[in-house]
């Protein structure tokens, strides 16, 4: 129950995150700042390597859980 919980959490705060950052680069393209634009759109994609980068060490963190477990 509690990993429901806070998965919903997490998906909801990065939909939000995204969300933001969509508004920031929005707002940075009508006024014409396109090194702002360029960094926010950077700083976005960034933000997936550190996911993806955080989900395989809990993956492997949770794999070697359950195999020292069943040990």
């Amino acid at each position: 129950m509690l990993w429901r919980i806070a998965v919903i959490l997490v998906a909801g705060g990065f939909i939000a995150y995204r969300a933001a950052l969509w508004l920031q680069i929005r707002k940075a393209r009508r006024a014409g700042d396109t090194e702002r634009e360029q960094y926010l759109r950077r700083h976005g994609f960034g933000l997936y390597r550190w996911i993806v980068l955080c989900l395989l060490v809990f993956i492997a963190l949770l794999t070697a859980v359950v195999w020292l477990s069943s040990r």
